[in-house]
């Protein structure tokens, strides 16, 4: 099942982002929105596994049936670094959760999990904050080309994403900051040089595209700043050079 929306608005700028932009979101629903995925993070215990939503990613490669996506290497960090967690990935239109509780084939959330396909780390990089994970699947999802253009301040911009657990939430705004700004996640010790737009995105969102109107990739999403009333303020996303850079050096380390 395809589920594909609209992000709730938080304020009046944000509403009149898509209002504005509405023949470019319906642009990306129609072309772009099968480049999406939701990655999750299986945890194994004693007493059984656990599943929970990790963040987005978006596919930029595909060889035969096995895709490689990009997303936020927070969203796997989990995976990377335990030996009792590993990764599912649910394309755009896998069938949810929801519907396999509603149907006859319901046995438990396992067996609902062992038909969603399992992601492979293939590469990742925490001073970019980003990482390259692959994996198969017979459906036919789009494959979202890297730009080689730099985004310009006030470019419109589209994102897709999973926030707060919906799925294939587009998002429409522009790009706010004239050059790239050091960013730190609370707690954390490593800044990250990004750019910020106005796109709205949520929990669940690390790791998705922001999209230039060509459905190029130019940035991918790493978190956002909210009000005191916990309104989305401008998403904060790793830049299109800092990309490219963490693409070559994966390229470099598999002999590619």
């Amino acid at each position: 099942m395809i589920l594909a929306g609209v992000i709730a608005f938080p304020s009046i700028r944000a509403e009149m982002n898509e209002i504005n932009h509405k023949s470019l979101i319906d642009k990306v629903q129609e072309q772009a929105l099968s480049g999406n995925i939701m990655i999750m993070t299986e945890s194994r215990k004693s007493d059984g596994a656990s599943y929970s939503p990790s963040g987005s990613g978006v596919i930029f490669d595909r060889i035969g049936d096995k895709y490689f996506a990009l997303t936020a290497h927070h969203v796997i960090a989990e995976a990377a670094t335990s030996g009792d967690a590993s990764l599912r990935v649910l394309t755009y239109d896998a069938y949810t959760i929801n519907d396999f509780m509603k149907s006859s084939q319901y046995t438990g959330l396992s067996k609902y999990y062992e038909q969603v396909s399992t992601g492979t780390i293939e590469y990742y990089n925490e001073q970019y904050d980003l990482a390259v994970i692959s994996f198969e699947s017979a459906d036919i999802c789009s494959v979202i080309p890297i730009s080689d253009t730099e985004p310009r301040y006030g470019d419109v911009v589209t994102t897709i994403s999973n926030p707060e657990g919906e799925r294939n939430v587009i998002s429409a705004g522009k790009i706010i900051s004239r050059k790239q700004k050091l960013f730190k996640f609370k707690g954390e010790h490593i800044h990250y040089p990004v750019i910020k737009h106005s796109a709205v995105i949520s929990e669940g969102s690390s790791g998705s595209a922001v999209l230039n109107e060509d459905l190029e990739i130019i940035a991918i999403n790493l978190g956002g700043n909210v009000n005191l009333l916990r309104q989305h303020i401008k998403g904060v996303a790793m830049p299109l050079d800092r990309i490219k850079a963490f693409l070559n050096e994966w390229k470099y380390s598999e002999g590619i």
